[in-house]
C-alpha cells in the first residue's frame, strides 16, 4: 500500500485514532501528519494471503501470531503508525496503553511492493521499522516478478540482506522457526 499525503494539518494520536475509527479507508500516522493509504491490488492481496496461510500454518499451536494487514503497528521512537501487509507478533504482546488494538512490537514483518511503495518500503519505513526492538525479520515482496529481499538481524544485531529469485529458495526465519519456500509466495499467482 502507498501512503499519500492527507493533510497539512497535524494530528495529535487521539485524533488520529478517531480519524482512524471513522473511515473504513486506512491512514499512516508520522509526526503528527496523516497519510491515505491507497488500496492494494489483486496480486498483491493474493500474495499477501499466500505468506499469511503460510506463516499461520507454521504458527499453529505456538504463541507467536501472524496478522494481516489490518493490524496497526506504532513505531514508538519515531511515532510512525501503519498497517503492514503481514506481521508476526510474539510474547509477551505489547500494546499501546492509549489504544489497545495498537501493537508496539513485532518479531517479522511482511510488505508486498508496488511502483508506488518499493522506494518507501525499502529505505524511510525500513529505517523506522529498524527501531522496533524485536524485529528480526523484514522481507519486501515483488508482485510482477519473482523477487524478495529479505533482510535479517543477525545475533549482533546486525542487518543482513538475501535476494532470493527463485521458486526453489528458500528464507529461514529463525527467531520464529518458519521457512519460506518462495514458491509457496507466488503460489497461483500469474506473473507478467
Amino acid at each position: 500500500m502507498t501512503a499519500q499525503r492527507q493533510s497539512h494539518a497535524l494530528f495529535t494520536e487521539k485524533e488520529y485514532w478517531d480519524y482512524e475509527e471513522d473511515f473504513s479507508a486506512k491512514h499512516e500516522y508520522f509526526r503528527g501528519e496523516v497519510f491515505a493509504m491507497a488500496g492494494a491490488s489483486p496480486r498483491h492481496n493474493d500474495i499477501a494471503g499466500n505468506i499469511y496461510a503460510s506463516l499461520l500454518s507454521q504458527l499453529r499451536g505456538r504463541p507467536c501470531r501472524a496478522r494481516i494487514s489490518d493490524q496497526r503497528i506504532k513505531v514508538e521512537a519515531t511515532t510512525l503508525q501503519t498497517y503492514p501487509d503481514v506481521v508476526v507478533v510474539c510474547p509477551p504482546f505489547r500494546f499501546d496503553p492509549n489504544n489497545q488494538i495498537t501493537l508496539l512490537d513485532a518479531t517479522v514483518i511482511v510488505e508486498v511492493l508496488s511502483d508506488s511503495t518499493r522506494h518507501y518500503d525499502q529505505t524511510e519505513k525500513f529505517e523506522n521499522y529498524k527501531q522496533l526492538h524485536s524485529l528480526r525479520h523484514y522481507l519486501l515482496v515483488e508482485t510482477e516478478r519473482i523477487s524478495v529481499e529479505y533482510h535479517f538481524a543477525n545475533d549482533s544485531g546486525d542487518w543482513k540482506t538475501e535476494n532470493f529469485v527463485s521458486l526453489d529458495d528458500v528464507a529461514n526465519l529463525g527467531s520464529i522457526t518458519c521457512k519460506f519456500q518462495v514458491g509457496t509466495i507466488y503460489e497461483e499467482i500469474d506473473l507478467i
